[in-house]
């Protein structure tokens, strides 16, 4: 499997867990990498797939990355900073070009938008003042 030039896509099986069940600040990440008989025997299974390309970055001194999901979620880009405490986090203020702060809302967690249809992608995006975009 190859992207666009020599580019080659990360294929993982990720998981990320909060550690306080309502609290959004603080998770817990395991990720599997996969060789590629792996990625398709996993593919082979029924299951929600979440497909985005990953662009790494840094925000204000902070890692960060950008999401460009693809597929049903055709459109979508999220942010996501990393902080190493919770006191960077309450601290941090987002450039004017970032959007709303989806942090504390499930359904734009990578499970969450992996279950989403289009109309429930729609609904996520309507209650943080946004319509979807044209795909």
């Amino acid at each position: 499997m190859q992207g666009p030039g020599d580019v080659r896509p990360v294929l993982k099986l990720g998981h990320k867990r909060r550690r306080t069940e309502h609290d959004p600040r603080e998770i817990w990440h395991t990720s599997l990498f996969l060789d590629e008989s792996e990625y398709r025997l996993l593919s082979a299974l029924p299951g929600n797939r979440l497909v985005k390309t990953r662009w790494r970055m840094t925000v204000d001194g902070h890692p960060a990355s950008v999401d460009v999901h693809s597929g049903p979620r055709e459109g979508l880009v999220v942010l996501e900073v990393d902080f190493g405490d919770v006191e960077s986090m309450g601290a941090f203020e987002a450039p004017a070009w970032v959007g709303p702060d989806v942090t504390g809302d499930p359904r734009f967690t990578g499970g969450g938008l992996a279950g989403l249809d289009a109309a429930g992608l729609r609904d996520a995006l309507a209650d943080h003042g946004r319509e979807r975009p044209e795909a």
